[in-house]
């Protein structure tokens, strides 16, 4: 692929080379899954870009950490209590994948990702081993499907530290994230549920896709807490007080991309968060969002670390910018508010977090 933008053509034979690649490469673990929702997300939170992109493996592991870290936990637990049988999905067609162990490990000592994140040595040692799995395992492994190695993602190139995405790559990943994180998804759901010895397991009847990629409900819980007091009791949309339980929403959608970071998250009424669905906000709700990021944005972070949650402006940013472009790029309507008021996505919105996103690079504002 040159640097200009890939043709319809070129789109295709991406998409169908990933699709293969899915259905037909050697996996003999979920690493390889791993390692492509890793890049794609990638793509998504680093600019818009047509040229090669160089993603460092240590990077890779931590976004390998911060996958498995949820899945690590034992799945017989749900929200209700221990259910009749308990312990950790296999995720190995052999014995159980070496960063499941290392994940594990930590968090016997280290519940809480955001935790271990504070403890700079900690974090440096785990995301330091994970991204020595990842180079030595699926790293030069993943493009091989039927014993024929297509280098269509990346060179594989050993003993770097970093992988060097080929051009329009990253923009063919930012264009279709959607597809390609539901095509990873389903394959790695169906990898877990075909390995014998997680059967026992699975009876226990728990949603498998929520538990390996949903959200946290103990943890949106809190964040609910730290929300209602920030916001006084009131629905960031339609400013009313909230009677109901309170719902802390994703204001860029998690069916759009799961971003559970802090800065995310609003609290809204029942009936804002149902209404809204998997709309983006229109422009009078980003630009208040994007400012109470840019005010309060340390104030919240800081509350919502003891409560589990990370918080990453710049990234959260990012990917903001992301889905506002592509919902413009689309004529994609965004959501005014109740009874599904909508209108069509303006190029205010992409403006608004451009703006957004420069200042949060500069010093912190104040109220």
């Amino acid at each position: 692929m040159s640097a200009a933008a890939p043709t319809p053509g070129e789109e295709l034979e991406f998409l169908g080379r990933l699709r293969l690649l899915l259905a037909d490469g050697a996996f003999v673990s979920t690493y390889k899954f791993a390692l492509l929702r890793a890049i794609a997300d990638e793509c998504v939170e680093r600019a818009e870009t047509l040229e090669a992109l160089p993603i460092g493996i240590e990077r890779l592991g931590e976004r390998f950490v911060a996958l498995y870290w949820r899945q690590a936990k034992p799945y017989g637990v749900g929200a209700d209590g221990p259910t009749v049988v308990q312990g950790q999905l296999l995720q190995n067609t052999g014995a159980q994948a070496g960063v499941l162990k290392l994940v594990a490990e930590e968090q016997r000592s280290t519940p809480l990702l955001s935790e271990l994140q504070r403890d700079a040595r900690a974090w440096r040692k785990l995301k330091g081993s994970v991204a020595q799995v990842v180079k030595r395992m699926p790293l030069y492994k993943l493009q091989t499907v039927a014993g024929k190695k297509v280098e269509f993602l990346y060179p594989e190139r050993p003993a770097e530290d970093h992988i060097s995405l080929n051009p329009g790559v990253a923009w063919l990943f930012r264009k279709y994230h959607d597809l390609a994180r539901d095509l990873i998804e389903v394959a790695w759901i169906r990898f877990i549920q075909v390995l014998p010895r997680n059967a026992q397991l699975l009876s226990q009847g728990r949603e498998l896709g929520e538990f390996l990629f949903g959200a946290e409900r103990k943890a949106l819980a809190r964040v609910a807490e730290v929300l209602h007091a920030h916001q006084g009791g009131r629905c960031f949309y339609c400013d009313r007080p909230i009677l109901g339980a309170p719902h802390a929403d994703h204001f860029i959608p998690w069916s759009r991309y799961p971003l559970d970071l802090g800065h995310n998250f609003v609290l809204s009424d029942a009936a804002c968060n149902l209404d809204k669905r998997t709309w983006l906000p229109a422009a009078a709700h980003l630009s208040r969002w994007v400012e109470r990021n840019l005010i309060a944005g340390r104030a919240l972070q800081d509350a919502m670390m003891p409560a589990g949650m990370a918080s990453h402006l710049p990234r959260t940013l990012a990917v903001a910018q992301w889905a506002y472009s592509a919902d413009f790029a689309s004529g994609a309507a965004t959501w005014l508010g109740r009874t599904r008021r909508i209108e069509p996505a303006r190029p205010e919105c992409i403006m608004i977090v451009a703006r957004g996103a420069r200042s949060a690079t500069e010093a912190p504002r104040r109220p």
